[in-house]
């Protein structure tokens, strides 16, 4: 297809209780929550770019133990739109995440620039819903459900 959807031009933002949910369907890690940051979609007719700039992680390990990391990733393209499905070409991608600190009893220890690295990438071809204000993308989960990110439209 090369088609371009004109509703899905501007600027789409997911806040941090989507993502948090959209996360825990996506990434199977128990304890795993997203406490920060939000996810951000654009479109300017032929482009994508797909970000979250700054984003905070927790990773509950037991009763006063948990990991924190911040970070952030994004991934850009080209997309086309036909039969109810947006198509994502990505080009290039990047992901870092900034710090990780560990917590236990009172006690704290920060490791820059180690630990795991995580982004959610563009979910390549997909059935999508536009509305005036309202984005709805559907995605694969870590089992073979479907699961649906949400966005508002920025102002």
């Amino acid at each position: 297809s090369t088609d371009h959807d004109p509703c899905l031009v501007g600027t789409w933002r997911m806040g941090t209780g989507d993502l948090d949910l959209m996360t825990a369907s996506l990434v199977p890690v128990p304890g795993l929550h997203v406490t920060a940051g939000e996810l951000i979609m654009e479109f300017d007719g032929e482009a994508f770019n797909y970000h979250a700039d700054i984003f905070v992680l927790r990773i509950d390990l037991g009763p006063g133990s948990y990991l924190e990391g911040d970070g952030r990733f994004g991934t850009s393209g080209t997309y086309t739109t036909g039969d109810g499905l947006v198509y994502f070409n990505s080009i290039g991608s990047d992901q870092d995440i900034l710090t990780w600190t560990a917590y236990q009893d009172g006690e704290v220890v920060t490791m820059p620039g180690t630990g795991p690295t995580f982004s959610l990438p563009t979910p390549g071809e997909s059935p999508y819903r536009c509305f005036p204000d309202r984005l709805e993308i559907d995605t694969r989960g870590a089992a073979p459900t479907t699961v649906t990110m949400f966005y508002a439209r920025s102002e």
